[in-house]
């Protein structure tokens, strides 16, 4: 199943309101990586080839 990293975005938009610092950090995450997979996924569904590191992770 696909994940839609638009989702992590609305999320991220959600968590302010709670105010707390553990809210706030996670919204920033969430926004972080929502933007680098949706990113990712446009870079491939261009074609444009991506480097990957030893432990398999994109660099962008």
């Amino acid at each position: 199943m696909a994940f839609d990293w638009n989702d992590y975005a609305r999320l991220a938009e959600e968590l302010p309101t709670r105010k707390d610092d553990a809210s706030l950090r996670t919204a920033i995450s969430r926004f972080y990586y929502s933007v680098y997979h949706q990113a990712r996924d446009y870079l491939l569904d261009k074609g444009v080839p991506l480097s990957t590191t030893n432990s398999g992770r994109c660099n962008i």
